[in-house]
């Protein structure tokens, strides 16, 4: 089986990307936020979407949990798959997710950068800061309609240049990015009564006292220093765990050519007893 992974930034439209970029390499399976689709179905995995914090989306997208990830390696099993698209925000993404599923190496990486120009990924990105959208490269029609009625807000048909149809996608709102941008939208308006405040000190002559509640407002930032550090350490973690290993490897390769110089050594030294002593080599 042939693995291509598809890397770019988040937010730059790598979902939608990835649908008639499988259609033009006939890469019939896509891996991406956790869910396993194949031939636009969705066979196995819970998606990323659906996770109410962004810590729990990226542990989702990765395959952090061990039965999440063995449902989607039995999946795999059960299809006759020749090649594979795995879906991530960087290398090293699509790296640790091909190794959770067990389907690597990665033969061939294509970057949004080279398949989109700047201003589609620019208009992507803006969709995502602004509203908060975000792509299942699947139809809504394959999604438990009960569940999904706060998230979706609509399907789109991916249509190619020529006007044939690739396959529809879901637009969903997750919860963790609806959250972001509330805290966004209040930081913005904080700081636009700030600047009001200032301007305008001496429009009216009567004094206004803004009581602000230092225990409530230290309450509300918890969570996001509680994410922010969680991600920190998700992020440290993986590069001990690299430099580990690499240093694991680097070690036993030094010590391979130590052995290999040592016995170099010791015939060496055999030799040139037997040429003083006329002693059978042994070696």
């Amino acid at each position: 089986m042939k693995t291509y992974a598809l890397v770019g930034e988040s937010g730059t439209g790598k979902s939608t990307t990835s649908l008639s970029l499988a259609k033009k390499h006939d890469i019939p399976a896509i891996i991406d936020d956790g869910l396993f689709i194949y031939k636009g179905k969705k066979i196995a995995g819970i998606s990323a979407k659906f996770e109410k914090t962004t810590i729990a989306a990226v542990k989702r997208a990765i395959f952090h949990e061990d039965e999440h990830a063995q449902s989607v390696k039995d999946a795999l099993k059960q299809h006759d798959i020749d090649s594979i698209l795995v879906i991530g925000t960087s290398e090293r993404m699509v790296e640790r997710i091909v190794d959770r599923l067990e389907i690597g190496p990665i033969d061939h990486f294509f970057y949004i950068e080279d398949i989109l120009t700047p201003e589609e990924i620019e208009k992507a990105k803006h969709e995502r800061m602004t509203k908060g959208k975000h792509v299942i490269p699947v139809s809504y029609k394959q999604f438990d309609q009960n569940f999904l009625q706060k998230l979706i807000q609509k399907g789109i048909e991916i249509i190619t240049p020529h006007k044939d149809k690739i396959e529809e996608v879901t637009i969903v709102k997750p919860f963790f990015h609806r959250r972001l941008i509330a805290k966004i939208k209040e930081e913005r308006a904080k700081r636009q009564e700030k600047h009001a405040v200032q301007k305008h000190v001496y429009v009216s002559k009567r004094r206004h006292f803004h009581r602000v509640d230092t225990k409530e407002e230290l309450l509300k930032l918890i969570p996001v220093l509680i994410n922010y550090i969680e991600e920190q350490l998700m992020f440290i973690k993986e590069q001990l765990m690299k430099y580990y290993y690499s240093l694991k490897q680097e070690a036993y390769d030094l010590l391979l050519k130590w052995l290999a110089y040592l016995r170099k050594c010791v015939r060496h030294l055999l030799e040139r007893l037997e040429a003083v002593y006329a002693l059978p080599s042994s070696l």
